[in-house]
């Protein structure tokens, strides 16, 4: 019957962890796991199998304390088992890259951390849709998408309509990567933005539509560039 647990392992001892498949499977009631400090090198298919009814999911290995430590993510890591996922932290983890669409099976997602990685490509995520997409509907993920954190990573430009299908997206923040280019349509399709943080870049200009579709548009933080 338990409903959240918590994992931490030392941050003084450097002894690598590892995950293996259907750890959870027995917590058939958990709603919140977070692991953290937990030098887990892979993220394997089926990580979290059983885990129906888990709400909010927080992977934060600190990678970073250990340089040559990265990690991996198997493209079935996250399955329509976590249909109910609403909440996803993967900050700190020395990510260099994801699966493509590895995020498409969580469809009721709503907060997406990835924030202290060194991912320097966003196409990967598919989070792009709308007319001028290539993707078909069915391909399309992050539909539910409210808050989408990518600050501190490696990225460096934003092609046209990378994120037009979160329209429901209400904050992006992008700081403190190495943005030097936006798309005049970088930001299509984000209709229901209000806050986007682009400080800490190396932008040196923008484009004369980047704001057609985010109209209601609160905040935009640009300093630092």
């Amino acid at each position: 019957h338990t409903v959240r647990l918590r994992l931490e392992c030392s941050d003084i001892l450097f002894f690598q962890s590892s995950l293996s498949s259907g750890s959870f499977r027995p917590l058939v009631e958990l709603r919140d796991l977070a692991i953290e400090y937990c030098k887990i090198g892979n993220l394997s298919a089926g990580a979290f199998r059983g885990l129906r009814e888990l709400r909010n999911l927080t992977v934060r290995t600190h990678n970073t304390d250990w340089s040559a430590m990265t990690l991996e993510i198997d493209p079935d890591a996250f399955t329509d088992e976590l249909g109910l996922l609403e909440r996803l932290d993967l900050g700190e983890n020395n990510m260099w890259s994801l699966p493509e669409g590895v995020f498409c099976p969580l469809h009721s997602l709503e907060v997406l951390n990835l924030t202290r990685n060194r991912l320097s490509d966003v196409v990967g995520l598919r989070f792009g849709g709308g007319a001028s997409s290539t993707l078909n509907p069915s391909e399309r993920c992050g539909g539910n998408l409210k808050i989408l954190d990518l600050s501190n990573n490696s990225i460096d430009s934003l092609p046209p309509a990378v994120f037009s299908g979160l329209s429901r997206l209400q904050k992006l923040n992008l700081q403190g990567n190495g943005v030097s280019f936006l798309a005049d349509r970088a930001l299509e399709g984000l209709t229901s933005l209000t806050i986007l943080r682009l400080a800490d870049n190396k932008l040196v200009t923008l484009p004369p539509e980047l704001f057609a579709d985010t109209r209601d548009i609160k905040e935009v933080y640009l300093q630092n560039n």
